[in-house]
């Protein structure tokens, strides 16, 4: 078993979900994150003032699976959450020891 973590951008959940939903993933654990991008921090606008953001909020998605299953579901998250643009993301692929 390998236990998928993802780090994507909140607004392609959506996105990721129904692309896990077509390979038949049954379960997804979802939390917010932040993530601290070693490129440039940006800056927001709010009310008329600027002030800079060091931490991007993202998701983390973990999944569950079997081994034979992850390339499949790392490509269709990947694609999904267009992890091929800066600041796209990252996925992490963990060992299960047992699963209870």
């Amino acid at each position: 078993m390998k236990k998928i973590e993802a780090i994507i951008r909140p607004f392609v959940l959506t996105d990721v979900r129904k692309a896990l939903e077509v390979l038949d993933v049954q379960e997804i654990t979802t939390f917010e994150a932040m993530m601290y991008p070693f490129q440039n921090s940006y800056k927001e606008q709010h009310r008329g003032a600027s002030y800079e953001m060091d931490f991007l909020p993202m998701i983390k998605v973990e999944i569950v699976a079997d081994e034979n299953r992850v390339e499949a579901i790392i490509e269709a998250i990947g694609v999904a959450a267009a992890m091929n643009q800066a600041g796209g993301g990252k996925v992490d692929v963990l060992n299960i020891e047992r699963v209870v």
